[in-house]
């Protein structure tokens, strides 16, 4: 089951980006995601939500 819902913060609000089920390869994952949507300046504005918590994607 997809628990983890994804979403990069930009002007005026929030963009969806994906729903996924391990935390595990979550970053793995939504790189690839944002490469398939030609979204990849907005790695360093990915947040997820996690149990009603909301948490900064850190990368690298």
């Amino acid at each position: 089951m997809k628990e983890i819902f994804v979403f990069a913060k930009v002007k005026g609000g929030k963009q969806f980006i994906g729903m996924y089920g391990s935390m595990e390869s979550l970053l793995e994952e939504v790189d690839e995601t944002l490469e398939e949507m030609n979204k990849t300046d907005l790695v360093n504005d990915v947040y997820f939500l996690s149990n009603g918590e909301e948490y900064k994607l850190l990368v690298g």
